[in-house]
């Protein structure tokens, strides 16, 4: 009996001790919502991706129509739609981009990402530590620094 309260301490210790170190955050993507705006503004949605530091003066991602899809309370997020399902929400941070919306006339602009950087670890022993050092944390959004993950365009 000892020695499985023995086992199990220390495994419990083990697995307790890896899971306080800093997760791995592998967010690279800007999370887009909408506030303020009825659903009909924001059924159609376009979203143009510009290769990164050129001024939005090189489309290295063609306009794509999207939509958003009612998130939680009075928030919709960004959306593509594939083969009759929703996904996305997201936008690369490997291009700049202009989202608009037609409805309202209202062009928005994304670019100049920040990063912060650190060393992270995985809970599990089946997953190998990760060598990622860097997540997406700012962007621009018209010119303004917002937190990537919480980027909200309002009407």
């Amino acid at each position: 009996m000892k020695q499985k309260l023995l086992f199990l301490s220390a495994a419990t210790l083990l697995i307790a001790s890896c899971c306080t170190k800093k997760a791995c955050d592998d967010l690279d993507a800007v999370l887009v919502q909408f506030a303020g705006f009825q659903s009909s503004d924001i059924d159609t949605i376009y979203t143009t991706g510009y290769i990164l530091g050129s001024n939005f003066a090189q489309v290295a991602r063609p306009e794509q129509m999207d939509t958003a899809v009612h998130y939680e309370d009075t928030l919709y997020r960004l959306a593509s739609v594939t083969n009759g399902y929703y996904d996305g929400g997201y936008l690369s941070d490997k291009y700049d981009w202009v989202v608009y919306i037609p409805s309202v006339n209202k062009t928005v602009r994304i670019n100049n990402y920040g990063y912060n950087t650190f060393k992270c670890n995985r809970c599990f022993p089946y997953s190998p530590p990760s060598n990622k050092t860097r997540s997406l944390s700012t962007c621009s959004v018209n010119g303004q620094t917002v937190n990537a993950r919480d980027v909200v365009i309002t009407k």
